[in-house]
């Protein structure tokens, strides 16, 4: 059977994506489907919601190196996110808008 992805998504804070990730996720597990949960938000407050303890995770596995994916419960799983993701974000931004700077100066 082909895996289902399920993806929460908007820049606006406060609509409920943390929430609904977590309990969708506590609730599919609940019915023995695996659940694997991705924390991209630098904030972290899924990965704080399910777990107390700290794991390399989403940062780790973007920039290449080891991570872990934590078991929070049976068929639940998480890839956790952590303030990292901030800085991995404003890294990605400059290294975008330097391409586009060198470009332009290449074509001008």
């Amino acid at each position: 059977m082909p895996q289902k992805k399920i993806v929460f998504s908007n820049q606006k804070g406060g609509v409920g994506k943390t929430t609904l990730t977590r309990e969708l996720g506590i609730y599919l597990a609940s019915l023995g489907k695996t659940v694997l949960v991705i924390d991209l938000d630098p904030q972290a407050n899924l990965t704080r919601s399910l777990t107390d303890e700290e794991h390399p995770g989403c940062h780790e596995a973007l920039t290449g190196q080891r991570y872990d994916v934590f078991d929070v419960q049976p068929d639940l799983s998480l890839l956790s996110g952590d303030i990292k993701m901030a800085m991995l974000e404003k890294s990605l931004i400059a290294e975008i808008f330097g391409r586009v700077d060198r470009e332009r100066s290449d074509s001008g």
